[in-house]
């Protein structure tokens, strides 16, 4: 808090109207050099929870190195909701690397033979050829077609002019 005298001389230490008075003792003149500090080695960096579990589960499972892009796409296509907590069941440890694969919707499964059968009645063909053609026609990739049928032509309806 400030105080002033009366000649309106402000102070904020000591007493009123008195010159500050230094504190009488050894000065040394020599300023002390400051100590040189020694470079910290920098300690390791810690691994992170995820690095520890994904070192401890490359350790127990090596084959987890060697999956493929290739692996990966189909572990992508066939891991539902349902089909990973099984495994997860069956390998608790493995439960988190099933989580990063696989949709959050169910899968339909079935067997390759009618599925086959059914497009080739559909689409004709050599099975293989069916079988590309039933993925694109139920993904949606399949080209609409449009051959109108020689009966159906332009030909045939009345032209105007």
């Amino acid at each position: 808090m400030a105080i002033s005298d009366m000649k309106g001389t402000v102070t904020t230490t000591g007493m009123m109207n008195q010159n500050q008075q230094m504190p009488k003792g050894k000065v040394d003149p020599k300023l002390p050099k400051p100590a040189v500090a020694k470079p910290k080695a920098q300690p390791a960096a810690r691994p992170t929870p995820e690095q520890n579990l994904e070192q401890e589960l490359l350790s127990k499972f090596p084959g987890l190195k060697n999956l493929t892009a290739e692996d990966n796409a189909a572990l992508d296509a066939i891991l539902s909701p349902t089909v990973k907590q099984a495994l997860g069941k069956v390998i608790p440890e493995l439960e988190p690397i099933f989580s990063q694969f696989g949709t959050n919707e169910p899968n339909v499964v079935m067997p390759i033979s009618i599925v086959s059968n059914y497009a080739m009645r559909k689409y004709g063909g050599n099975q293989n050829e069916a079988l590309a053609a039933f993925v694109d026609d139920v993904s949606g990739q399949m080209e609409q077609q449009t051959t109108v049928p020689p009966s159906q032509g332009l030909m045939t309806s009345p032209q105007t002019t």
